[in-house]
């Protein structure tokens, strides 16, 4: 079983999770088809609780969200012919089962 939050192009602030990183996690998750409605909610709060935590205005979230995209498409583009499939049984699940888990909120697994 992989460990929620794990997942990403290295983008992390100290141990901490940074908007560019969740909108990453969310471009695997649509990359690998893994997208559905509790996964892009999950991240919807995710998103709202990192701009309110670091006091991000629209046009620096902004910035950030395009650059999570970016990197998640260039990822992609060298995973090469077939070789997403590792990714998205790491990265991607890792990322949905993230997203999931906060929609289930505190006390779930």
């Amino acid at each position: 079983m992989l460990a929620a939050g794990t997942s990403g192009a290295g983008h992390q602030d100290g141990g901490k999770r940074t908007l560019r990183h969740v909108v990453y996690d969310l471009g695997v998750t649509s990359y690998c088809n893994l997208l559905t409605p509790e996964v892009e909610a999950g991240y919807h709060r995710e998103i709202a609780r990192l701009t309110e935590r670091d006091g991000l205005n629209e046009q620096d979230a902004k910035a950030l969200r395009i650059a999570g995209w970016v990197d998640a498409d260039r990822e992609w583009g060298n995973r090469g012919l077939g070789g997403f499939r590792a990714w998205c049984e790491t990265d991607g699940l890792a990322a949905a089962r993230h997203f999931l888990a906060i929609m289930r909120g505190p006390g779930e697994p």
